[in-house]
């Protein structure tokens, strides 16, 4: 790279004095304007920057001239190899200089998109942009997954999303596929149904005595359910016997004599009597009633 420092000094130094010794005052503006040629043409244009006088006067060569951009563009174009404030929009420059009637010129400046291969995701959008170029696509999202809930609840899946097979759509809402239904009888129902499909029946009545009722009495029971043999269908009811019409007209038991007893029951205890016959060596003196040794004349038979 040039150097000016070692080309121009030297002269801007004379310049410098020479201003002085005569008195000559200079507009700051054109020196301005002859200082940024020389030194444009040190520097090869590649570092070419705007001083204002004062301040190259006193070596404070920090400040780049403030002109406004759009006062000093006057439609003239930037040096060769520079481009415009509105050219470098959205390019990555190396630097940046002030140029007298063109403004703000950029130089070293590249397309960071450039060679860049932006991928088309139309389908499921994008799913990483370049980090250099953040308006094209590196790479897409082979499915729609990023945006699909996984609707499963534990049971199973009975309907994946068609651009998201690994998540699912519609889900089985209980476990009903799997279980078997063990009822046995629809009447006699089910006595427990399976947690994760109360729709069928884990363990079934296997009988019938949920819906029979148990009509045994204190006499016991006459008949029992079919479908429930623990369970009285029919109890027994009681019928009071006769003991008179079967012939137990006695109301004490014959003394020296056989005989047999009747109760009615039915909660009446009371002992009736019937006469067979007199005891060995007795005799029946009236009906019914024995005595002395001799052979009982009279019987019931």
């Amino acid at each position: 790279m040039f150097n000016y420092g070692l080309t121009y000094r030297p002269i801007l130094a004379i310049l410098k004095k020479g201003m002085v010794l005569m008195g000559v005052r200079v507009m700051q503006k054109y020196v301005c304007i002859v200082l940024a040629l020389i030194y444009a043409i040190g520097a090869n244009i590649a570092e070419a920057k705007v001083y204002w006088l004062p301040d190259f006067l006193q070596d404070n060569q920090d400040r780049v001239n403030k002109f406004d951009d759009k006062d000093r563009y006057n439609g003239q174009k930037c040096p060769t190899g520079w481009i415009s404030a509105s050219e470098a929009t959205g390019l990555k420059c190396e630097g940046r200089a002030n140029f007298p009637n063109a403004g703000v010129c950029y130089y070293g400046c590249v397309d960071p998109c450039a060679g860049l291969t932006d991928y088309s995701c139309e389908a499921y959008g994008c799913e990483e942009y370049y980090s250099e170029c953040p308006s094209k696509c590196k790479k897409c999202y082979e499915n729609n997954c990023h945006v699909r809930e996984d609707n499963d609840i534990g049971y199973g899946c009975q309907e994946y999303w068609d651009d998201c097979s690994i998540k699912c759509e519609i889900p089985y809402e209980d476990n009903c596929r799997n279980r078997e239904d063990n009822i046995i009888n629809e009447e006699w129902g089910c006595k427990q149904n399976w947690a994760d499909c109360p729709s069928k029946c884990e363990k079934p009545n296997e009988d019938n005595c949920l819906n029979r009722e148990d009509n045994e009495t204190d006499y016991g029971c006459q008949k029992y359910w079919n479908d429930c043999p623990e369970k009285c269908e029919i109890g027994t009811t009681c019928l009071p016997r006769d003991c008179a019409a079967e012939g137990y007209n006695l109301m004490a038991a014959p003394a020296n004599a056989s005989y047999e007893e009747c109760s009615p029951g039915c909660g009446n205890n009371t002992k009736y009597y019937r006469f067979v016959s007199c005891n060995l060596g007795y005799y029946d003196k009236e009906k019914f009633i024995c005595e002395g040794k001799q052979l009982c004349t009279w019987s019931i038979n």
